[in-house]
């Protein structure tokens, strides 16, 4: 069984289908987020079923049947976490999954996999929401003269903001975190500007520039 909910919805989907679960069956899903989550989830599985976390990334801003594609996970990345009391066998089965729809399967702990995904994943939603409503703030028309480095930045903007909701509060210890950290970095390039330090503005713009070439 593969939950592919909202992440939020995850418990009460369990609760319900739970009973229905022969002895032997495997649960994985494909959400955002593991941590405590992917513990309570292994909390809640009926005698003789056992929960495999998985997240496939893939897919885009869309959602719904209509944003439907066969090869969607060929070639992508797909993180499996497995936890200390995972049995090898459902690990195994889960992986060949993934595997056998062209994903290549990579192992973290649900704990790392929070850390990970907050920082590539969730802050930069949080980034891109927040980035269009400044926009909306200051004057909503603007938009309309947006170009290609804007669209590209704000492209999960158009996510679901229910999933998204649903995402940054199950994984909101590290989100805030990372915000946290991100504030300090802004607050570098913002120093830089008031003391109108090019140099230093420059070598801030070129580190990302380095770590972002590498993708």
């Amino acid at each position: 069984m593969v939950l592919a909910t909202p992440v939020g919805c995850f418990k009460s989907v369990i609760e319900e289908v739970g009973p229905f679960l022969k002895k032997g069956a495997i649960v994985t899903d494909v959400g955002s987020v593991k941590g405590r989550l992917a513990r309570e989830m292994e909390g809640l599985m009926p005698e003789g079923v056992t929960f495999v976390g998985g997240h496939p990334i893939a897919g885009s801003d869309r959602s719904g049947i209509d944003a439907a594609t066969e090869n969607l996970f060929v070639g992508a990345k797909c993180i499996i976490t497995p936890t200390e009391h995972t049995p090898e066998e459902a690990v195994r089965k889960v992986t060949e999954l993934w595997t056998a729809i062209g994903a290549e399967v990579c192992f973290l702990s649900p704990e790392e996999h929070d850390l990970v995904f907050a920082l590539v994943s969730h802050l930069p939603h949080l980034i891109a929401y927040t980035l269009v409503n400044t926009v909306s703030d200051v004057n909503p028309e603007y938009i309309h003269y947006a170009g290609k480095g804007f669209k590209d930045t704000t492209r999960v903007a158009l996510s679901s903001p229910e999933l998204w909701r649903d995402i940054c509060f199950k994984n909101k210890e590290n989100l805030l975190d990372l915000v946290q950290r991100f504030q300090e970095s802004l607050t570098s390039m913002v120093d830089a500007l008031k003391r109108n330090d090019s140099e230093e503005l420059e070598s801030l713009f070129e580190k990302a520039q380095r770590l972002r070439g590498k993708l």
